[in-house]
């Protein structure tokens, strides 16, 4: 086997056997360049471990030190996924032409061509925390992943048909022509990966209105999908498929989010502590906010399903290290709130990160909001990924509180 196809098989192995207990010396010196070097990932490889992974996130403090330590975490598993896909898919074609593997035994194109489908979120189900940097305003989390080097491949053709592809489903559509049973079918198929959401306390899938606006799209979502069978009906066709969806573009588009909520309407109630002209400035900043972010605004409170509170004031705070500098700052607070009045969400920013002084005070005042904005995108991005991933996971429509 090419020395190619052998890295790649043993990167591969590491979906199979992460070695347990304390980070082995090689990976803490690969963790020291890393943060020397300021990278997201560093991998190497020795006879001892095999192929190491050392890869590292980061978060700013903008609620609790908790929220931040999940969230620089995730960052961290994001790097790794993204490595390893990366490299799995660069390697896909030299692997391909190989067809023996580290014992000499044949294997077939098809084999190699499942392997590298295999979903990469495997992998991370093996991924040991190395270490969590605290600095006050900001949290840095490493963590790895390693594997020895003898794995067969054999062992890993019996893994992966034992672990699946998540995103691997096969679906059935029925329609008056072909073409609209295999986009029945791939819809089919998309809605079995997203079906375990609920709107409210019904599902998804008892939803045919709902349904309807998440599914009307399915063949964006799906890589790739094989017909295997197809019969000709009385009411027209009826298409069998195998089909590779992509829960990442899912869970990417905010506008899918939000369909998958079944499109709902915010209301938004905007108050400043400084003029009624600044409150409808404050009010167009929010609102262009909020719609970048893929929300649908209604003019009303009747019409909306959630109300989005903000609040947002200018703040001129003194240099604590020289009396006759003083900073404009711009504090602001998210909540979203439910019909009911409860509260689902809660999102601060951190006013000392929007500090400006240019001895201009309009001038500041519109740099800092600007930057107060822009600090705040992340953060809000993170609290639907937050939602949506534990929405998938517990079967539940509640915001998680930032401070929690």
């Amino acid at each position: 086997m090419k020395p190619c196809s052998k890295f790649m098989m043993v990167l591969l192995g590491l979906m199979l056997a992460v070695v347990a207990g304390a980070a082995p010396q090689q990976v803490e010196a690969l963790a020291e360049k890393l943060l020397a070097d300021n990278a997201g990932v560093r991998a190497a490889c020795n006879k001892e471990l095999g192929v190491y992974i050392v890869a590292m996130g980061s978060a700013d403090v903008t609620g609790s030190k908790a929220k931040a330590k999940t969230v620089a975490r995730l960052e961290a598993l994001k790097n790794i996924g993204e490595y390893l896909g990366s490299q799995v898919s660069a390697s896909e074609t030299a692997t391909m032409k190989s067809r023996k593997d580290i014992n000499g035994v044949e294997q077939t194109e098809e084999f190699f061509s499942s392997v590298m489908q295999v979903n990469v979120k495997q992998a991370l189900k093996g991924v040991q925390d190395l270490r969590i940097i605290d600095d006050d305003d900001k949290i840095t989390a490493i963590v790895y992943l390693t594997t020895k080097s003898s794995d067969k491949s054999s062992e890993l053709k019996a893994a992966m048909n034992a672990l699946g592809d998540e995103g691997t489903v096969r679906a059935v559509g029925e329609a008056n022509t072909h073409q609209n049973a295999v986009q029945m079918a791939l819809r089919a198929a998309v809605e079995q990966v997203v079906g375990t959401m609920v709107v409210g306390a019904t599902k998804i899938t008892d939803n045919e209105k709902v349904k309807n606006k998440i599914f009307s799209g399915a063949e964006g979502f799906v890589d790739t999908y094989r017909v295997t069978d197809e019969l000709e009906i009385a009411a027209g066709w009826r298409i069998s498929i195998v089909a590779k969806v992509s829960k990442k573009k899912i869970l990417d588009s905010y506008r899918v989010y939000l369909k998958t909520l079944g499109d709902p309407v915010f209301y938004l109630d905007c108050t400043s502590t400084d003029s009624d002209a600044e409150d409808k400035q404050i009010a167009a900043r929010f609102g262009q906010f909020f719609r970048k972010l893929g929300f649908k605004i209604s003019k009303t409170p009747e019409g909306a399903d959630y109300v989005i509170k903000a609040s947002g004031e200018y703040r001129r705070v003194k240099n604590p290290l020289d009396e006759d500098q003083t900073f404009t700052q711009y504090s602001m607070i998210i909540r979203v709130m439910s019909k009911t009045g409860e509260e689902l969400l809660s999102l601060p920013n951190n006013p000392r990160k929007s500090a400006v002084c240019i001895n201009n005070p309009e001038r500041e005042r519109e740099l800092c909001a600007a930057k107060a904005f822009k600090q705040m995108e992340k953060p809000v991005h993170e609290a639907i990924n937050d939602m949506i991933a534990r929405m998938m996971a517990d079967h539940t429509d509640k915001f998680m509180n930032s401070d929690e």
